[in-house]
This record gives structure tokens, C-alpha cells and sequence, in this order.
């Protein structure tokens, strides 16, 4: 916590915007249970609900699941608009619904980068944080691998596979501002082990089965330790800037 602590001290007078879907809705779930622990305070708030002055986290749902590239467009227009006002760090995050064809996901990573790399240039005062794509939990186990050696395909895998593309193409080509690497925490073990899977030679990061009840979104268990690592890349972004 005492990490976490400091990360949040970092933030408390500065002013990020957070676009998202319903996994980070949990993330901001994450980030209030923080707030409990530690006694501090740092509004968190839709752009209307938000403090004019100080600091706060504002949230807006961007785009449609399934269409990243209207959370792009969504995120741009919000932005520019000046709606969420003055903005220190901004970041925009993919759903694990909208990465799913390996065969995308280059030309996808690519387009988003784009969106982040022109708002930073036109908004020169605020810090564009990228975020790695969600994962989702693909089982394991003798009956899997039987499965597979049958020739039979595995989506949950194969979908991942897919996410990794995007997330190594993103880790490699970003290098202006923090990372928010979004799928190595869904795949650490509060051990500090990496889960991963394997699909035909090939690993991938694999969402920690304890952190999801449904293998997608995180739990009281999973939203912890990703909004941990949330906040400590923002906390990053601020005190560079």
C-alpha cells in the first residue's frame, strides 16, 4: 500500500481523464477501494459531475464495444471539445472484445497510436498515457489439450493470441509517455508470476482465473493490484510532466 500511497499523493491535485468501457469500470472500482484504504480523497466523476478546479478523475464511456475505432474517434472529439476541461494526463482504453482477429491487430495498434500521437501534439499540456488491451481467462487442463491435438479450434486462445499481437506491437513503437501495460497486471499472480497459454507453438498473456468470475471482468480480487499498477503509470505521467 505504501507504493500505492505515494502514487495516489502524486495525483491528488492533478487532473486525468479516462476513457473507457466496463472493464474500466472496474478499474475505477479499484482505484475507490485505494481511496478507502489510504483515507485520501480524489473525486471521481463523469465530465458533468466533475469539479471545475482541482483535481479528479473523470470518466466517460467512449465508442462501442466491438468498434475500437469509434473509441478513437469518441475519445478525439471529447478532447478536443474540452469537454472533462483541463486535462494533466489522459489516457484511452481498448475492451478485450475489441481486439479478436490477430489478422487486425497491427493495422488496429497502429490507428490507435495515431489518435494518441495527434491529440498530443495539438494539446501539448496534457501527458497521452496508451493502456495495453484486457485479456480474458482461456482454461487449461488435459481436456483442452486433447481438444486441440484433435484439430479442434480454442476462440478463447486464439483471441488472446491476437490481444498479445496488439499489446507487443504497442509496448515496442510507444515510447513518448508512460505505458499503462493493462494485460501484464490481469496476467501476475499477487506471487508475482506471469499465466500464460499456449496455442498451436505460440504463448500468450492469460487473464488470472482468481481475478474474474466470469473470465473477463475483474473481481473484488482483480481490481485491486490493476488499479495499483493504473495508478502508479499515471502517478508516472504526472510527475513527468
Amino acid at each position: 500500500m505504501a507504493d500505492t500511497r505515494a502514487d495516489l499523493s502524486a495525483l491528488i491535485d492533478r487532473r486525468v481523464f479516462f476513457g473507457h468501457q466496463s472493464v474500466g469500470g472496474n478499474i475505477l472500482d479499484g482505484v475507490a477501494d485505494w481511496l478507502r484504504d489510504t483515507g485520501m480523497a480524489w473525486p471521481i466523476a463523469e465530465p458533468g459531475a466533475a469539479p471545475a478546479e482541482g483535481g479528479a478523475l473523470i470518466h466517460a464511456k467512449v465508442g462501442q464495444n466491438g468498434d475500437p475505432r469509434s473509441k478513437c474517434d469518441d475519445f478525439r472529439r471529447l478532447v478536443d471539445a474540452g469537454t472533462p476541461g483541463r486535462v494533466d494526463v489522459a489516457t484511452l482504453k481498448f475492451c478485450y472484445v475489441d481486439v479478436q482477429q490477430e489478422s487486425e491487430a497491427a493495422a488496429l495498434c497502429d490507428a490507435y497510436i495515431a489518435t494518441l500521437e495527434d491529440l498530443a501534439r495539438r494539446h501539448a499540456g496534457t501527458v497521452f498515457v496508451p493502456a495495453t488491451v484486457p485479456l480474458t481467462h482461456a482454461e487449461g487442463g488435459v481436456g483442452v489439450v486433447v481438444r486441440e491435438l484433435l484439430g479442434r479450434p480454442n476462440t478463447h486462445k486464439a483471441r488472446n493470441l491476437a490481444r498479445q499481437a496488439f499489446n507487443d506491437r504497442l509496448r515496442t513503437r510507444w515510447t513518448a509517455s508512460p505505458l499503462f501495460d493493462l494485460a501484464a497486471a490481469e496476467s501476475t499472480r499477487p506471487d508475482g508470476t506471469r499465466e500464460t497459454t499456449t496455442y498451436r507453438g505460440r504463448r500468450a498473456e492469460n487473464l488470472v482465473a482468481a481475478y474474474a468470475d466470469d473470465g473477463r471482468h475483474l473481481n473484488a480480487a482483480g481490481r485491486r493490484p490493476v488499479a495499483a499498477a493504473f495508478l502508479h503509470t499515471l502517478a508516472t505521467a504526472a510527475r513527468a510532466r
